[in-house]
């Protein structure tokens, strides 16, 4: 097979430039490829090239090089979209950045901000709308503390029941000032399901408790609407 057939062909975000080792096959064969993204020079095999590969924080050179925090949010980004795969706190978020979208926001964000560049590594990422992703508009620069403050609102839907009274509730804190209990008690029994002041919990989801509220067969309903 003529490897050099495959220069100046592009595959996912890579340019092919030339052939810097014959393999057995195409597969096994190197390039040399730039990134038409960041102008990254690097090395893939043929196989890399098959599955079209795109621009990420892989690209160490190019682009970004000068900037002295580069490498501190290739490292925030990697995190970004490990914790929205897998976390369970980041259900339904995701990041809809790509690497070199993610960059140009973080450097707007800096000048926007007139920030250093010690004050970049410093501070961390912080999405303004906790309900909505990884996305341009929606980051910012912030404290830890911010952040702390600008948690998303975990709702705890849950039916209590005691004797013959049941309550369909959505709020561990009016819960606990109706039965006179501390709210971390009540989270704790929602939690797991266990009896507290002698209430009887039992978790249900955000949709069960919607259509159990439309019913309205309840004797005493809580209810708190969240923003």
């Amino acid at each position: 097979m003529k490897l050099e057939k495959f220069i100046g062909k592009q595959y996912g975000d890579f340019l092919v430039l030339e052939v810097l080792e014959k393999g057995i096959n195409y597969h096994t064969s190197k390039f040399k490829v730039k990134c038409l993204i960041c102008g990254a020079l690097l090395e893939r095999n043929g196989q890399c090239l098959h599955k079209k590969p795109i621009h990420n924080r892989f690209c160490y050179q190019g682009l970004y090089n000068e900037i002295p925090w580069k490498e501190n949010y290739s490292r925030r980004y990697a995190n970004i979209l490990k914790r929205c795969k897998s976390s369970p706190y980041y259900k339904n978020i995701n990041c809809n950045l790509k690497f070199y979208e993610f960059m140009e926001e973080m450097l707007y964000l800096q000048k926007d901000g007139n920030l250093s560049d010690e004050e970049m590594l410093k501070l961390t990422i912080d999405r303004i709308d906790n309900n909505k992703g990884y996305e341009k508009g929606n980051l910012r620069m912030a404290t830890r503390l911010t952040q702390v403050y600008n948690r998303r609102v975990k709702i705890n839907c849950f039916i209590a029941t005691k004797d013959e009274k049941s309550i369909l509730c959505n709020s561990s804190k009016m819960f606990a000032n109706y039965i006179g209990s501390l709210v971390s008690g009540v989270n704790n029994a929602v939690r797991r399901n266990r009896i507290v002041f002698g209430w009887k919990i039992n978790k249900i989801s955000e949709y069960e408790f919607n259509n159990l509220k439309e019913k309205d067969i309840w004797a005493k309903v809580i209810f708190k609407n969240y923003v």
